[in-house]
């Protein structure tokens, strides 16, 4: 629950302040529930979606009831007595925001005034009139919003993408659930109107290379038909942002939820979705540089080894529970490891799709099968490898033809003659 301010007789008016978000956002989201076909707004009291009616620009949304979402049956009727007792007012957060009219008008000067203007925060009034036929105390809020507003460079057609989206031009900016796409603001930065740094790593443009993200915000966005032979983005997710916590913490999250890889090598911060990329050079035994490093193991020890994901997300449709995704496993794999299921159990609650989860907990299973670590030491082309990017390669040490993943890559000197040592991963 937020900040309340009260006031009158009994202190029988109450305002309830929550903060929604240190930047402007996109406005307040519907969603639909199992089994029922009605569109809720993000509105929840007491942790039931509320009915409700907007009024005008002061008032706001003049709630009505709360209902279970399920059996379709009311929870709370807040229409008891002479008309109505309960209303919420969202404000976005943007520049031209102004002090809340009603609050101005309503709650004594000592408590609010017209200087309370909250520019650049988001924030949610809620007004209660105590009944006692209606409120046993202080109801609780939760709001299901449309996130911050952000900019995409995929969108920027002045640095390679297509479309109207300016960096600093915050009218261009657009609600986004692309993962790399929250990604590279956090990594740039979330500024306000005064250019200051409200979060965020706050690297440089020149570090947040877009021939690497435009590309990786492009494969999240692709469209893939599912099983119920509707589509969806192929990567998409949501969550809250803790300014106290490491911007790390949440380029990690990302990174789970395009199951990629979101890595700095060379003070550059890099992005890659969890697609199958095209390997940047090819090499054989021949492009090895003799008595350097040059290792190979085929399979990961017992330890290190998976054969099943499993994850749970926070599913919309049963009113934003944490449920169970169907697990990714492989008869073949369990068998090829003793019959054992070792599992990766992941952490998908800033997934809210789950044909979305199944996609990333696919990807994660398949990455853990291609076992292989390979060391080489090469000359040209290798100089200009960064970690994350694939390579192809043909060995007496495999089979066939191998795509590795970059892990790592280091300069080294040999004979003055500079080469590159690369640590790579079965792809």
């Amino acid at each position: 629950m937020g900040d309340a301010i009260t006031w009158g007789h009994a202190n029988c008016n109450a305002v309830i302040l929550n903060a929604i978000a240190d930047v402007p956002i996109g406005g307040i989201a519907t969603f639909q529930v199992a089994g029922n076909s009605d569109d809720f707004n993000g509105i929840l009291v007491n942790g039931y979606p509320a009915k409700f009616r907007y009024t005008d620009d002061e008032h706001g949304y003049e709630i009505s009831e709360t209902v279970n979402p399920f059996t379709k049956q009311r929870v709370d009727d807040f229409l008891v007595g002479d008309g109505w007792k309960f209303h919420v007012q969202f404000h976005l957060g943007h520049d031209d925001q102004g002090a809340d009219p009603w609050m101005v008008a309503n709650v004594p000067s000592s408590k609010w005034d017209a200087t309370a203007v909250g520019k650049n925060l988001a924030y949610a009034r809620a007004f209660c009139f105590y009944d006692s036929d209606i409120f046993s105390g202080l109801p609780t809020f939760a709001y299901y919003v449309n996130g911050a507003l952000m900019y995409n460079p995929a969108k920027d057609s002045t640095v390679g993408g297509s479309g109207p989206h300016r960096w600093g031009d915050f009218s261009t900016y657009e609600v986004s659930v692309n993962p790399s796409v929250i990604a590279y603001n956090i990594g740039r930065g979330f500024f306000n109107s005064k250019g200051d740094l409200v979060y965020g790593s706050g690297y440089e443009p020149e570090d947040l290379p877009l021939d690497f993200w435009i590309p990786a915000i492009q494969a999240c966005d692709e469209l893939i038909t599912d099983k119920d032979g509707t589509q969806s983005p192929r990567y998409t997710c949501g969550f809250e942002i803790d300014i106290t916590e490491e911007p790390r913490k949440y380029l990690q999250i990302c990174e789970t939820a395009m199951a990629g890889r979101i890595t700095e090598d060379r003070g550059q911060l890099l992005a890659y979705a969890g697609v199958e990329q095209t390997p940047i050079f090819s090499f054989t035994d021949g492009d090895k540089v003799q008595g350097a490093a040059n290792l190979y193991d085929a399979k990961l020890g017992l330890d290190n080894l998976k054969n099943t994901v499993t994850g749970r997300f926070l599913s919309v449709a049963e009113c934003f529970a944490q449920v169970d995704a169907p697990p990714r496993e492989s008869v073949d794999d369990i068998a090829a490891d003793g019959g054992i299921p070792l599992v990766d159990n992941m952490d998908l609650s800033m997934i809210t799709h789950g044909p979305t989860a199944q996609r990333i907990m696919e990807a994660t299973r398949k990455r853990h099968r291609a076992q292989a670590t390979c060391t080489r030491t090469f000359r040209l082309p290798a100089l200009n490898a960064r970690k994350g990017q694939w390579i192809a390669g043909t060995s007496a040490d495999w089979i066939g033809t191998k795509w590795f993943e970059i892990v790592k890559a280091v300069v080294v000197a040999r004979s003055a003659v500079q080469s590159r040592r690369v640590g790579c991963v079965a792809r």
